[in-house]
């Protein structure tokens, strides 16, 4: 019996994995469901992939505003306007 008649076994292109590069954690979820039967191991790389490449921008995002205490990437600084002193003419 040749490997190829079971499902469980097929071997999938390794093109799965730009869905999740690009698409995120949407990606993962699609090309999970797409081959989960196909290929269980290629299908699962391709949801942890789509999930890392999601996490990882939200937990600088959260790190950046806990030690920073701002969203911003650059805070504005409101700079006073120069008030020239006031000289009284009698």
């Amino acid at each position: 019996m040749s490997s190829f008649s079971n499902p469980a076994t097929r071997i999938r292109s390794n093109f799965w994995y730009l869905l999740p590069v690009f698409g995120g954690i949407v990606g993962g979820i699609i090309s999970w469901f797409a081959i989960r039967y196909d290929d269980p191991r290629k299908a699962r790389n391709c949801l942890l992939l789509g999930i890392s490449l999601t996490a990882i921008p939200i937990i600088l995002i959260i790190i950046q505003v806990v030690m920073f205490n701002t969203s911003e990437p650059y805070p504005i600084r409101m700079i006073d306007p120069y008030n020239p002193p006031i000289v009284w003419i009698d």
